[in-house]
């Protein structure tokens, strides 16, 4: 799955960042629930680090994919893409 992302991503044209809640990808993998897995989630980073472009910046965040500080992350790498675009 992680070479698919990183193949995906590395389509794009314009100026991209690849942003991974270290913590979980979604609601039903943080811990205590039904599919939480470290140890899944750091293959499927690494799979998407090892296949992605070179020049694809990638951003690892201490939180979960919902926590409010990973938004505001993504809405300010985008805002900073933009710029650049």
């Amino acid at each position: 799955m992680g070479r698919i992302i990183a193949e995906k991503v590395n389509l794009s044209t314009g100026p991209v960042t690849v942003l991974l809640p270290k913590k979980a990808i979604s609601v039903i993998s943080v811990e205590g629930q039904a599919f939480h897995d470290r140890a899944a989630d750091a293959a499927l980073f690494e799979a998407i680090k090892a296949h992605l472009r070179k020049d694809i910046p990638v951003v690892e965040l201490d939180t979960t994919i919902n926590d409010p500080a990973f938004a505001e992350a993504c809405a300010n790498t985008l805002l900073t893409l933009v710029k650049k675009g």
